[in-house]
């Protein structure tokens, strides 16, 4: 064989081994690209929650913003979409920045295994166990809206507390909840959830604002 034929199979040599290696990697690609998503959505909302006294100090060293966790899922219909932003609104004759939530498409009937909800969490609450924390939470509507499965609750990792929402009104409202953080909580979370399973909202558009504040209690 000539140095110019072994030159010729060389360059068809490694073209060969080009083409195989590219359709290797495209039908890598192909097999291995990932799945579509469930239906289970997750993503953050930069919305005001005061933290105050020492239970604001503490969150300042594990949690340093208010981001709230917005969770919606659907099992046998489409996730909840619910808009989620800050707003100022009139609290009682004052000015005040609260989180609005748009209702965007929630089920009008009852649709078992959904879920929505908003969380602010702490994910250390190893300064505070075995005390006392107070959730307070101010809530209206641009409308009347009947809830069947709605509360807010405060929940460490190892048990949970919650007060029924049954009503919301264009008047502003409080809801309080308490509970003693666990000895052996791992975490603190604080929880609005508007519906859950077969729960509904009614009506099923329209807004909702609310207000929520946390500190330690005796």
């Amino acid at each position: 064989m000539t140095i110019r034929n072994s030159r010729w199979l060389t360059y068809f040599l490694f073209a060969a081994l080009a083409l195989g290696f590219a359709e290797l990697t495209t039908n890598t690609f192909w097999t291995l690209r990932p799945a579509p998503p469930p239906p289970f959505n997750q993503w953050t909302r930069a919305c005001p929650i005061d933290i105050e006294g020492a239970l604001g100090v503490w969150a300042a060293r594990v949690q340093r913003d208010n981001q709230w966790q917005v969770y919606t899922y659907g099992a046998s219909a489409p996730a909840p979409d619910v808009g989620v932003e800050p707003a100022f609104v009139d609290m009682s004759g004052k000015p005040a920045i609260v989180c609005r939530l748009s209702l965007l498409r929630v089920p009008g009937k009852p649709e078992p295994g959904a879920d929505w909800r908003l969380g602010h969490i702490l994910a250390d609450a190893s300064g505070i166990l075995g005390d006392k924390v107070e959730l307070r939470l101010r809530i209206r509507g641009d409308r009347t809206f009947a809830l069947t499965r709605a509360s807010a609750y405060i929940y460490d990792g190892v048990g949970g507390v919650g007060a029924q929402i049954s009503r919301i009104t264009p008047e502003w409202q409080l809801v309080t909840v308490k509970m003693t953080v666990s000895p052996a909580a791992p975490r603190l979370e604080f929880w609005l959830r508007l519906l859950l399973d077969d729960g509904i909202v009614e009506p099923n558009t329209g807004t909702i604002y609310f207000a929520a504040s946390a500190s330690l209690v005796k």
